[in-house]
């Protein structure tokens, strides 16, 4: 099988600019993985934004939201804000977070619940949407 890897990284370059449209890059584009293995860094957000987040089979407000559930179950307390600035990035709206995070309280628990709601909310003020 082949991987077309230019076609990746070209939608992934499209996929950054909508993710982070003010800087251009994430929140935590520190990361020590960039810092260590920066080549491997690239070749994991290719595959990431060029081959995940680009497919049009959901459009990325939807897969940004997906995001954001998944890292509050599984209580990534690291990446939760990021995701919820880049889901609003996407077209995302306050209600619709808020929303995910009451549908979490339901089926992840309290505190990872909680845990979204206070990233929720540092996002909003950061935004002046509160």
């Amino acid at each position: 099988m082949e991987f077309p890897i230019d076609e990746w990284r070209n939608r992934a370059e499209a996929v950054k600019k909508q993710l982070y449209p003010t800087t251009g890059r994430s929140r935590l584009a520190g990361n020590a993985m960039a810092e260590l293995d920066p080549e491997f860094a690239e070749l994991i957000q290719v595959i990431a934004r060029g081959r995940a987040y680009a497919d049009p089979t959901l459009d990325l407000r939807t897969r940004a939201l997906c995001t954001v559930s998944c890292l509050v179950a599984l209580g990534e307390q690291r990446y939760i804000e990021n995701w919820i600035a880049n889901a609003m990035n996407a077209g995302a709206t306050k209600d619709e977070i808020v929303e995910i995070m009451v549908q979490l309280f339901v089926y992840v628990g309290t505190s990872r619940a909680v845990t979204g709601f206070e990233a929720a909310k540092a996002v909003f003020a950061e935004r002046g949407v509160l």
